[in-house]
């Protein structure tokens, strides 16, 4: 089919399609209150977040019996999490019935049932997600499956593991060829700066599990007790590596969502810009810090905030400025990678957390203090992952 043809074709079917759209929607308020949304797909991050939100809504009585929700999503990143995810909500991911979708969304909006308050709360959740249940699992015949495939790679059934994770630019050079990612660049991490948290993990007893796909950079460790995953991608093994492990330390990616997924412990590395953080309260993380070109020292939170560079939870999608490149640059200011040290830091502090031990003397009182200079006034600072104690501590500093 010719471009000239399926244009045509587009603005002869689009006013029909889109005038029977609105009368079956028409049709059915009498019945039920239809809600419609579009998820982007491209990404984990992006497929998981707003549909964790909605169930989370569901678990707190948000909705009424009436309200009835249907999910539209392209190719999805992950095609097994979108099968999990459809066991929960009417999730559409039909080539065909998309290209509907994108004809009648127009209309769809015009008939005022594309939810907006998922579009919006899905990024500022944070009261739902450390207050809202977790709907996801898997069943048991996938638990036995998961089991039976990290026995092929000499983990049993009563072994431990942790995961970690860094983001490089392999996934998006993989999935986004002919699309220009460096803007955001300045989130990424090197994996091999995991080394400490590993010989920490190996003293301890357990496994060691490197999650992703598309990746650029080799993992070097090498132990019986470390896989690297990326090597033998599996979209069900990346939901049982999440949902079995003892904690999960995810880089600055969407893959941090699959934790709030199933509600497993977590320390986010290397989090960067200052806008917007892990959405539930019992998670960790540490932030890369930023420094003007040429000098040591690092740049204070406080200043930060007055050269308007953090922006606490109220970063929206449309906000570009804090996540690209050029506005650090322009700034004279570079992004500092988290330390071995400070990864093994991170480390410690979720283990305290899961194993019940305290923090160490005057964490809490930085923590405080941080999120005091951090997000200020902000209506969400109670119910957001708080900054991870040593690291609070070690830059008591800069607030």
């Amino acid at each position: 089919m010719t471009r000239k043809l399926a244009y045509l074709l587009r603005r002869l079917l689009q006013p029909l399609l889109s005038g029977l759209v609105l009368l079956l929607i028409a049709v059915s308020r009498p019945f039920f209150r239809l809600h419609v949304f579009e998820v982007t797909s491209k990404a984990l991050g992006h497929l998981i977040i707003h549909i964790d939100f909605h169930l989370r809504c569901k678990s707190l009585g948000k909705y009424d019996k009436k309200d009835v929700f249907v999910f539209f999503c392209g190719p999805p990143a992950n095609n097994y999490l979108a099968s999990l995810l459809g066991r929960h909500v009417n999730l559409i991911t039909n080539h065909t019935a998309n290209r509907l979708f994108n004809l009648t969304s127009a209309a769809i909006r015009r008939a005022g049932v594309y939810d907006t308050q998922i579009e919006r709360a899905g990024w500022h959740a944070y009261p739902e997600y450390s207050q809202g249940r977790h709907h996801v699992r898997l069943d048991r015949s996938e638990l036995e499956r998961g089991k039976e495939m990290l026995a092929r790679h000499g983990i049993g059934p009563d072994d431990w593991f942790v995961t970690i994770h860094a983001r490089d630019r392999g996934f998006h050079h993989a999935v986004q060829p002919n699309r220009d990612n460096t803007y955001h660049d300045y989130r990424n991490s090197d994996i091999n700066r995991f080394n400490k948290v590993i010989d920490h993990i190996l003293e301890l007893g357990g496994h060691v599990i490197r999650m992703g796909v598309h990746v650029e950079v080799e993992l070097d460790y090498k132990h019986e007790r470390v896989i690297d995953m990326t090597k033998y991608h599996d979209d069900f093994l990346d939901l049982y590596l999440s949902s079995c492990c003892r904690f999960m330390l995810p880089g600055n990616s969407g893959i941090y969502y699959l934790p709030h997924l199933f509600d497993v412990p977590y320390g986010v590395h290397n989090m960067s810009p200052f806008g917007g953080f892990p959405m539930k309260s019992d998670g960790l993380y540490i932030p890369k810090l930023l420094r003007r070109k040429g000098e040591e020292a690092n740049v204070s939170f406080r200043e930060l905030r007055e050269m308007g560079l953090i922006s606490g939870s109220r970063l929206v999608r449309g906000e570009r400025g804090l996540y690209v490149s050029e506005t650090y640059v322009t700034a004279g200011l570079e992004w500092v990678e988290n330390s071995e040290d400070e990864l093994l830091d991170l480390c410690l502090d979720v283990l305290d957390s899961i194993e019940g031990r305290g923090m160490p003397a005057g964490a809490r009182e930085a923590q405080e203090l941080f999120s005091r200079t951090y997000l200020g006034d902000d209506p969400y600072i109670e119910y957001a992952a708080p900054l991870a104690p040593r690291f609070a501590l070690k830059y008591a500093d800069l607030m």
